[in-house]
């Protein structure tokens, strides 16, 4: 006889608490110890068995096999397979003679009727309990979902509150993903500059690495950030704090499905974006020849025919300082302007005082993670 031990623990939620896989290998061993029995293989695996396709398990089948007379020990029946099709390999091989007997904790499976029938009930009994669960944990997420709530882990930027099951905002990468959207909307700056720049910044993942531009890129397509949470192709509100509003999303968004300039402009022509055509209403555009600026119109409903015609920038200058001659701002929007533009470089500051305290703290947590290196005494090993 071969024997064999199999332990298995899924990584998932929903089986917290399934015996661990050091828990089930030790009461087998005992069990075997007691038994008399000298396990020639342990196969333990991390893995949900509500499918086909565990590769610890096909790797034992296999060995099973090319055996005859192998006896396979589990803490529960469960813990081989909770799937038909698996099953139905395990039946096989033990009308096959490949396996001789399936042993747990409680009982012992040999090749006859009755146990065979018992043992496709243990299947389907652990195939309803995993489908049940998955209803039940689908159900349970939908309704949480459905009440503002969410049910996984939280994204950047948010940190998942255990004691009370919400989401609550990050103070310190939060500010990082606000910056991330104002920089990205004002189409200076692609993906990997603003990686690099909130790098230099002091902005890391949960995990203490750089947040690079195919995240980041997810950061700024994903409604989360100001209230809107997606599952399965359903948006929910969320009861969550908004780290930016609807209107900067938004703005993103246009930026990344290029309806506005996203590219990083080469050349500077103070007057492109703010000037239209009289004759069809389309924004004029610009470009460089013979070392002069000139506009001109973008015909974008391809019915105007000034497009044809071109304003050097010097004629462009006389019309624009003439019109600033005739402006007049009231005191009071003046005022609101630099109550605003306070208010910018306070939120600016605040911003840089986070980025350099964040880089603060992690310089001391190398720091003390190259002192606790130089401190462990070096274990040499003689030939």
């Amino acid at each position: 006889m071969k024997y064999i031990l199999y332990a298995r623990k899924s990584t998932e939620q929903e089986e917290r608490q399934a015996m661990s896989i050091d828990s089930q290998i030790s009461e087998l061993l005992k069990m075997s110890e007691r038994q008399g029995l000298k396990i020639e293989k342990t196969y333990k695996e991390s893995m949900s068995a509500k499918k086909s396709g565990r590769p610890v398990f096909n790797s034992m089948l296999e060995y099973i096999e090319k055996q005859n007379d192998c006896v396979v020990l589990a803490w529960k029946v469960d813990r081989l397979t909770r799937n038909i099709s698996d099953g139905a390999k395990i039946m096989e091989l033990l009308e096959n003679g490949n396996i001789k007997e399936i042993r747990t904790i409680d009982k012992i499976i040999t090749n006859n009727s009755s146990d065979k029938f018992l043992l496709i009930i243990d299947f389907g009994v652990g195939k309803k309990y995993s489908d049940d669960l998955s209803v039940n944990v689908k159900r349970g997420n939908r309704a949480k979902l459905e009440s503002g709530g969410w049910p996984s882990m939280a994204p950047l930027g948010y940190l998942n509150e255990k004691s009370n099951r919400t989401i609550i905002i990050d103070e310190v990468r939060a500010p990082f993903i606000r910056k991330m959207f104002e920089l990205y909307i004002c189409g200076s700056h692609s993906l990997k500059d603003i990686a690099n720049i909130l790098y230099t910044q002091g902005f890391r993942s949960r995990t203490g690495f750089k947040v690079h531009k195919n995240q980041i890129h997810k950061i700024l397509r994903n409604p989360f950030y100001y209230g809107i949470m997606v599952r399965d192709g359903k948006y929910y509100p969320g009861r969550h704090e908004q780290v930016i509003s609807a209107q900067t999303f938004e703005d993103a968004q246009n930026v990344l499905l290029g309806n506005t300039h996203s590219k990083k402009q080469k050349l500077f022509f103070p007057y492109r974006g703010f000037l239209r055509c009289r004759s069809c209403g389309c924004a004029l555009t610009a470009s460089v020849k013979k070392g002069h600026q000139y506009y001109y119109c973008t015909n974008g409903r391809g019915l105007c025919e000034e497009h044809k015609n071109y304003l050097r920038s010097e004629y462009l200058d006389g019309i624009v300082a003439t019109t600033f001659d005739n402006i007049r701002f009231d005191e009071q929007i003046i005022e609101m302007a630099y109550l605003a533009s306070k208010e910018k470089i306070k939120n600016n500051k605040s911003y840089q005082d986070n980025a350099q305290e964040n880089i603060t703290k992690q310089l001391e947590m190398i720091s003390k993670k190259q002192t606790k290196l130089l401190d462990n005494p070096v274990k040499r090993f003689d030939n």
